[in-house]
């Protein structure tokens, strides 16, 4: 049985993850967020205790049951992963930033829960660069449509762009995908000064998501595994 990954096996990972990222990123401020979904707490605490103040999260049920480590005192918790409309109630209370809006049904909905709760949340428009079916997020050539309709909302913030490589072993299609959202995101924030984040890239591809210009990582696996194996992400 593996032994659970330790605070100080976790800043080792983050340090060589850091490293890397200092090299690639040709001097621009880069974010890591650390996928910490599946983790119990005892491995929050030791990333906490490592130094990590950014966490990611996919699951509504997993934030609720989480909230007393994700209150802790400069902490940020980014939700990443498909929301549904009756899991929007958990993430009120401790959540920074949802990566993942992928519809205006959704961002609508999402609007009206922090509305009754008499807050506001920053957001993301997750795109689907890489025109997967299996993947939620608007297709390229809706996101100009859909950011100005989202500006119409008054309790969420339009802070950017979210994308999720491409699915596939050829690095040539992973890497048109952060092309696409990149371009995407060039253009956007040419014209709207709120758009600051583009959010893509995990263990497997954040060095070429850096590529095209990436601000935001989400790593999991390559935070939380030990040399002998374990799985985060």
């Amino acid at each position: 049985m593996n032994q659970v990954i330790t605070s100080s096996e976790i800043k080792t990972n983050l340090a060589k993850i850091t490293m890397a990222v200092k090299a690639a990123a040709g001097g621009r401020n880069v974010e890591i967020v650390a996928v910490s979904k599946n983790q119990p707490l005892t491995v929050l605490e030791a990333a906490y205790e490592a130094g990590i103040r950014y966490f990611g999260e996919n699951k509504g049920q997993e934030v609720r049951d989480k909230k007393i480590f994700f209150a802790k005192d400069g902490l940020r918790l980014f939700f990443i992963g498909r929301l549904q409309e009756n899991k929007i109630k958990y993430l009120v209370e401790n959540c920074f930033l949802i990566q993942s809006i992928d519809s205006i049904a959704l961002l609508s909905a999402v609007d009206s829960v922090f509305e009754k709760n008499k807050k506001q949340i920053r957001v993301l428009l997750q795109v689907n660069s890489s025109n997967e079916t299996s993947k939620a997020g608007f297709d390229p050539e809706e996101v100009k449509d859909a950011w100005r309709k989202a500006l119409t909302f008054k309790n969420v913030k339009l802070c950017g762009l979210m994308t999720i490589g491409a699915h596939s072993s050829e690095e040539s299609a992973v890497e048109e995908s952060f092309k696409v959202a990149s371009s995407l995101f060039k253009e956007i924030s040419a014209q709207y000064e709120e758009a600051k984040i583009l959010s893509m890239g995990m263990t497997d591809d954040y060095l070429l998501a850096l590529k095209y210009n990436s601000n935001m990582l989400r790593i999991g696996r390559a935070i939380f595994s030990r040399s002998e194996g374990g799985e985060a992400q």
